[in-house]
């Protein structure tokens, strides 16, 4: 043991001879060292919830919306025709009851949580289209660098049609 100096001492029980102890003595560090902490971003998760009822003009769409960090998050929804290839933007008309912007940010937690669109149907597939769409909702995170596996629901039964 050194004679003079600041060190951390404490004892060591063995469990098999607990009536014994072993002292041990620490030295002083110069520099403790500090444990390397990486936290993975993660990329918000965004799923349309399906729903059997057919869609009108203005088709009110539900995603659920996941952010492991807990991060506000902005939603996009697209839309392909069946036997289509290609994925559509949808013109959103509000978000949780409020205007559309794309930069507009909603809650996002761990848990998950619900938001509700309201999609302008007739704007993107015409007056008089009967049809099945597949719905699909993208999620990025306030970073604007990062977006979110796509879940994909065919909305069965969402035949869009309609008269005016």
């Amino acid at each position: 043991m050194p004679a003079a100096g600041q060190g951390l001492i404490g004892l060591q029980v063995d469990p098999a001879s607990p009536n014994a102890c072993t002292a041990v003595f620490w030295p002083p560090q110069a520099v403790l060292p500090s444990p390397q902490i990486n936290v993975i971003e993660t990329a918000p998760i965004a799923a349309v919830i399906p729903s059997a009822n057919p869609l009108g003009p203005t088709a009110v769409v539900t995603v659920r919306l996941w952010h492991a960090e807990g991060a506000a998050s902005t939603l996009f929804l697209q839309y392909q025709l069946s036997g289509s290839t290609n994925w559509l933007n949808s013109t959103i008309i509000s978000l949780d009851g409020l205007p559309y912007k794309p930069a507009t940010r909603v809650s996002a937690v761990p848990s998950g949580s619900n938001h509700v669109l309201a999609w302008n149907a007739a704007a993107d597939l015409g007056n008089g289209v009967v049809t099945n769409v597949l719905l699909r909702a993208r999620a990025q995170d306030f970073m604007r660098k990062r977006y979110g596996g796509c879940v994909l629901f065919k909305r069965a039964g969402a035949g869009l049609g309609w008269r005016e």
